[in-house]
């Protein structure tokens, strides 16, 4: 099976009314851990806002080799001293789950943190029952490091995160 590409491109406003739909899509997120998406239109444009006018975080959108927008890979909490940030990939939409994009959304999303932004690791919360994800960041080279146990309060429960990370010197073309 052939692997598909996507590409990187910068949030634009555009995006606002997507991140809304996506951020209010159930099984969307419920699979996200520290990084919580807006639940109303004002909340999805305040945060483009934010990531607009940010010095710590780096948002792209996700497309299709065809122009067909995917989701979002986010570059958050960036420490430019220590060359660190937590990175996650979001496939708005679950038809288009399995397909391989978060994959390739992964593969772009390291190039742009360690070839243009010079970072030296990077650092992704999964939540432990998500072991699709999991599988998905170790096969591309991610290290599980620990557990944080019931980090993350969803639907009247707490549930464990599993902290996994890559440097930039075991990043696997």
């Amino acid at each position: 099976m052939r692997r598909p590409t996507v590409k990187l491109r910068a949030l634009e406003r555009g995006d606002v009314d997507r991140l809304y739909r996506y951020a209010n899509t159930a099984r969307v997120a419920e699979h996200q851990v520290s990084f919580r998406l807006p639940t109303s239109r004002s909340d999805a444009k305040a945060f483009y806002e934010r990531m607009r006018r940010s010095q710590t975080d780096r948002v792209f959108s996700v497309e299709s080799s065809r122009g067909r927008y995917l989701g979002s890979v986010g570059l958050h909490d960036i420490s430019w001293l220590d060359r660190t940030c937590e990175f996650g990939v979001v496939i708005a939409d679950p038809r288009d789950w399995g397909r391989g994009y978060a994959a390739a959304a992964v593969r772009a999303g390291v190039a742009v943190a360690f070839d243009r932004l010079q970072l030296h690791r990077l650092e992704v919360p999964v939540l432990a029952r998500n072991t699709v994800a999991r599988s998905m960041y170790e096969r591309l080279g991610f290290f599980p490091e620990g557990i944080l146990r019931e980090r993350r309060f969803f639907d009247g429960c707490y549930e464990d995160v599993v902290v996994l990370s890559l440097l930039s010197s075991e990043r696997d073309d």
